[in-house]
């Protein structure tokens, strides 16, 4: 969306998926799963633009925007109002896209893209505490963004912009569901796997060609497990990992494909490797990205088939936890889980440059709450998990495997025979002086023959990450 102040007073203009407000034009992500709507209102016009499952039960006396603090999908709502002369964007519950806002010159633009939130501002400039807090935790649910002006709009927020000036706000109470009992019969899988099944129901249902993100791993497994009778024909792919660790994993994939009858497709996890990938265009486009993104577009760019919906796990590891609503002091505050929020924006941008929707069902609040609402003994090492899998037909050695399957391992391989120094010798970090992190470097070099540490090889991946990201946009 890009709306310009003086546009306000603009009755709205349909052109095909645009709704256009003078030079102003709210410009929906095409897809088949994004519906847009509006209503003109004393004083204001109203525009929600969400995935399909927002306007379920929209109808009689029943509209979009009485429903919309309770939807159980992606949307967000822009209000123009002409009384007060401000324009508003609220975003529902449910964790996706990632959305970023900047104003300058009279102009607010709100997008997914942050090319053009940052083409926004006149003269671009990093974000020194948001660089910092980058290098040290990777993305975050921080307002300010690595360049200054550019901020996130998180799920169940709203911005104003009014008097010249953004406000960003709650719109949802800090109410949180905690443990409860549960009754001598309950079947707690079963319930659960249909409340799954529907928050993806509506997407699965419009979509040509679905695909299943399979990794082998429990959150994966479960989304393939509810969605699967949705469809007569899943195809599905997965990083496959080399060694030990690949063939478990290939083994335990085997098993659940063969169980919900998949059309199947492997990629190798390192092509290209995650700091190599780095070095690749698309990798300097955004700075909120996990470290496979280049693997996985790569995968994407491979398939024999195209595909329009992919189905993901990611982030769903955070319903077993506990205490999922709490913040770190630089973080904004909510009660959505961080590690929902994050991992599902992170991997939205790739497939969506592809023209490819992503969803999540694990991240629905309905499937939050629900889980949230079990008791602890079910949510401790993952019980519900084990035991939606269990009955689904799943071996113990798929449900208890010898081998950690992640990402770990093929970044301490890489790490060890790369170059920091070298990477870094020019540096636009260094140049600005926006921190120093020489003993990134230093800690470095003497890791290639120690050893790396996960936590140290993040640090150095997010270092070069952010320096690609800054040169693409600081002169």
């Amino acid at each position: 969306m890009r709306f310009y102040v003086n546009d306000i007073p603009n009755e709205p203009i349909i052109e095909g998926l645009n709704i256009l407000f003078g030079r102003s034009n709210i410009e929906p992500f095409a897809s088949r799963f994004i519906r847009s709507a509006f209503a003109v209102l004393p004083h204001q016009t109203s525009v929600m633009v969400g995935e399909l499952g927002a306007f379920d039960d929209v109808g009689g006396t029943t509209t979009w925007r009485d429903r919309f603090d309770e939807l159980d999908a992606e949307a967000i709502e822009i209000i123009v109002s002409t009384s007060r002369s401000e324009i508003s964007v609220r975003r529902s519950m449910r964790p996706g896209t990632p959305i970023y806002v900047s104003y300058d010159r009279e102009c607010l633009v709100v997008s997914w893209r942050f090319e053009e939130a940052v083409a926004n501002l006149r003269n671009p400039t990093p974000n020194a505490e948001a660089c910092a807090l980058y290098v040290k935790h990777g993305p975050t649910i921080t307002r300010d963004q690595i360049i200054a002006g550019v901020y996130m709009l998180w799920p169940g927020e709203a911005v104003v912009l009014a008097a010249d000036q953004l406000v960003f706000r709650p719109i949802q109470d800090d109410a949180v569901v905690v443990p409860a009992a549960i009754t001598n019969h309950a079947r707690v899988t079963d319930a659960l796997l249909e409340i799954i099944g529907e928050a993806a129901s509506s997407v699965v249902a419009a979509a040509q060609a679905p695909l299943l993100e399979l990794s082998g791993g429990l959150d994966s497994s479960c989304v393939a497990v509810a969605v699967r009778s949705q469809r007569r024909q899943f195809a599905s792919y997965g990083l496959i990992h080399h060694g030990a660790v690949g063939i478990q994993q290939r083994e335990r994939r085997a098993q659940i494909v063969e169980l919900l009858g998949l059309d199947d497709h492997e990629f190798a996890p390192d092509a290209p490797a995650p700091i190599e990938g780095l070095f690749r265009a698309e990798a300097h486009v955004t700075p909120f990205d996990d470290n496979h993104r280049q693997a996985c577009a790569a995968a994407m760019d491979a398939l024999t088939f195209s595909t329009d919906l992919v189905l993901t796990g990611i982030g769903g590891d955070e319903l077993a936890m506990t205490r999922t609503f709490t913040r770190e002091p630089w973080e904004v505050p909510g009660t959505s889980c961080p590690s929902a929020l994050i991992s599902v924006a992170a991997r939205a941008d790739m497939f969506m440059r592809r023209g490819i929707w992503i969803s999540n069902p694990l991240t629905a609040p309905s499937v939050v709450d629900f889980c949230r609402a079990l008791p602890t003994a079910l949510r401790n090492g993952r019980m519900f998990n084990m035991l939606l899998l269990a009955r689904a037909g799943l071996s113990d050695g798929f449900l208890f495997p010898r081998h950690t399957e992640g990402f770990g391992h093929t970044m301490q391989r890489e790490a060890a025979l790369f170059d920091f120094h070298g990477a870094m010798s020019e540096s636009i970090i260094g140049d600005l002086r926006l921190l120093d992190y020489s003993d990134l470097l230093r800690s470095a070099a003497q890791a290639s023959n120690g050893g790396f540490s996960y936590k140290l090889i993040m640090e150095l991946y997010y270092l070069m990450k952010l320096e690609r990201v800054l040169r693409r946009y600081v002169r």
